[in-house]
C-alpha cells in the first residue's frame, strides 16, 4: 500500500565540528489517511517518534550526508470510531534511518542547512512489533519504504 503522509520533524543541532553536527530528533509525526475522499471511512495511519525508546543522536557528516536515527510508533486508526486498531513500534535496539538522497531516490548530501526542499529515504526495512515486544511472532508489520520531502517550500 503507499500512502501520502503529512506531518513534519523538529530536531535540534547538539554539537557542531569540522567532522559535521551531532542532531538530537526531538519531534517526529507524520500521518496518512488510507481514504481520503471518505471521511468516516478508512484509516489514520501515524508514523511517531518513540516516547519509550531513546533516541540515538542523527549526525550531518562533513560530506553533507545526513542520517537521521528514530525510534518509532506506528498506530492504524479506525476513522469512523477513533479506535486504534493497531499498534506497534521499532525495536529498541534497531531504528528507522532516513538518509539524504537526491531526487531519484538515491543516497546524496544535503544542498543546504538547514535542508529546504531536501529528498530523504528509508535506509532499509524496519519492522514493528506490539509495544513491549521483539518476538517475530508479535511483528505487526513492516515499513519497506518511505520517502519525504522536508521543508518543503511553494
Amino acid at each position: 500500500m503507499t500512502l501520502d503522509f503529512k506531518g513534519g520533524i523538529n530536531y535540534l543541532v547538539k554539537t557542531s565540528t569540522a567532522e559535521g553536527a551531532d542532531l538530537e530528533v526531538q519531534d517526529f509525526r507524520v500521518e496518512a489517511d488510507t481514504s481520503p475522499s471518505t471521511p468516516d471511512s478508512g484509516h489514520l495511519v501515524v508514523l511517531k517518534k518513540s516516547s519509550t525508546h531513546l533516541a540515538p543522536i542523527s549526525v550531518l557528516k562533513a560530506d553533507g550526508q545526513m542520517l537521521i536515527h528514530l525510534p518509532l510508533d506506528v498506530e492504524t486508526i479506525d476513522k469512523a470510531t477513533g479506535e486504534t486498531v493497531i499498534s506497534g513500534s521499532t525495536d529498541p535496539a534497531k531504528y528507522a534511518t532516513l538518509v539524504s538522497a537526491d531526487q531519484s531516490g538515491n543516497q546524496a548530501p544535503v544542498n543546504a542547512f538547514p535542508p529546504v526542499n531536501q529528498n530523504y529515504v528509508l535506509q532499509e526495512p524496519v519492522s514493528f512489533y506490539t509495544p513491549g515486544s521483539t518476538d517475530p511472532d508479535a511483528q505487526v508489520g513492516t515499513l519497506e519504504a518511505f520517502g519525504a520531502v522536508m521543508n518543503q517550500s511553494a
